[in-house]
This record gives C-alpha cells, sequence and structure tokens, in this order.
C-alpha cells in the first residue's frame, strides 16, 4: 500500500511540476529573446510617436518570443521531463511527505 501512495503522488507530482517548470522555462526564455531582440533593434527613428515606439517594440519582443518557443520549446520540454520525473521520484520515495514516510513498528 505504502509503494502504491508513492507512485501515485509522484505520478501528480510529476505532472504539476513539468506543467510549472515548462510555463516558467518559456516564459523566462521568451522575454530574454524578446528583450534582446527589442534591444538589438537600437533607439526608435526620430520622429516616432511613444505609442508607435512602444507598439514597434512589443511586436518585435512578441516574435522573438514566438520564434524562441517554436525553436527551443521541445528542448525546454524535454528538460523539463527529466528534471520532474528525478524530481518527483526524489521526493516521494525519500519521505518528504508525511504519507509517503515508512511508519516505525
Amino acid at each position: 500500500m505504502l509503494f502504491l501512495k508513492r507512485i501515485l503522488t509522484a505520478l501528480v507530482l510529476f505532472v504539476v511540476m513539468t506543467f510549472v517548470l515548462f510555463m516558467a522555462g518559456m516564459m523566462i526564455g521568451g522575454a530574454v529573446a524578446g528583450a534582446m531582440a527589442t534591444n538589438a533593434e537600437g533607439p526608435p527613428p526620430p520622429g516616432m510617436s511613444i505609442q508607435d515606439s512602444y507598439n514597434h517594440g512589443y511586436q518585435l519582443g512578441r516574435r522573438a518570443g514566438l520564434e524562441f518557443g517554436r525553436k527551443y520549446g521541445r528542448f525546454v520540454l524535454l528538460g523539463c521531463v527529466g528534471v520532474s520525473a528525478a524530481g518527483s521520484l526524489a521526493l516521494c520515495f525519500g519521505g518528504a511527505f508525511p504519507w509517503c514516510r515508512r511508519r516505525e513498528v
């Protein structure tokens, strides 16, 4: 029964950790790619209004973020699955949760 509790807990934890790590990795990667693309563009051309400058930078960052997702999304997912699998098994079988600990007799 203890083994079943550990496996079910590890499965639920794996799904949650994979989702959270993947979303965090894609958000951070997309933000970095967008910031680098916007920064590489340089200052806005003279005569461009503040709103047009903001929209131009936004579109550059958005395109760079989408390109990051298309190019590196699989690798981020693969890394998140590996880290989540190892982490969830280590947490569950290591006794980090009270219901996964072996009871003393």
